[in-house]
């Protein structure tokens, strides 16, 4: 077999390391036939893709520190903490004010009216404020300790309220097209 041959190559020059060498390839036989071979049958790599970035995505939430303005779990709500940043930066008269620049496919179930909010908040929101907002925002962060960025989780979920108002859907739809939620169990 092809391996083999590389196998023998690098044996004469790392010696030492063969078994090394001999787990890695066994690693990667593994991952193959775990991953992309499923009943005999080849799974396409755009499925394996979605399954990653899902294993991905429950890792950054599991590693990276909770949003201290959102309550854990689903669907997403405000602390009490975050209610009362909400109130001292004014954040639903901003959320009114832009919810019209959030793009959100019309067919959007609520789970991606959620994420297509959230994502709006953490990359666009900040560039979309205008001077007296910016320095509200700038000054209860500066006040509080806080990075202005920590904000923007706050403006995520009122611009969701909004948008899913508009379409007539409740949070509690949000679950049922969450994908870590409905992904299939393995057998």
């Amino acid at each position: 077999m092809w391996f083999l041959t590389i196998i023998e190559s690098i044996k004469d020059q790392f010696d030492k390391n063969w078994l090394v060498i001999a787990l890695l390839m066994l690693l990667f036989w593994h991952f193959w036939n775990r991953h992309v071979k499923i009943d005999n049958r080849h799974v396409k790599f755009d499925e394996v893709i979605k399954d990653i970035r899902r294993a991905v995505e429950r890792l950054e939430k599991n590693i990276f520190p909770d949003d201290p303005f959102l309550m854990p779990g689903s669907p997403l709500q405000l602390t009490e903490s975050g209610q009362d940043y909400a109130e001292r930066l004014k954040a639903n008269d901003v959320a009114k004010r832009l919810a019209d620049k959030v793009k959100i496919k019309k067919d959007a179930n609520a789970y991606e009216i959620q994420q297509a909010c959230m994502d709006f908040a953490k990359r666009d929101l900040l560039a979309l404020l205008n001077d007296e907002e910016e320095s509200l925002i700038e000054h209860v962060a500066y006040n509080s300790g806080q990075d202005v960025e920590s904000f923007m989780g706050i403006f995520g979920l009122l611009l969701r309220e909004i948008w899913l108002e508009r379409r007539g859907i409740t949070t509690g739809e949000i679950d049922t097209h969450d994908p870590s939620q409905t992904a299939e169990k393995p057998a």
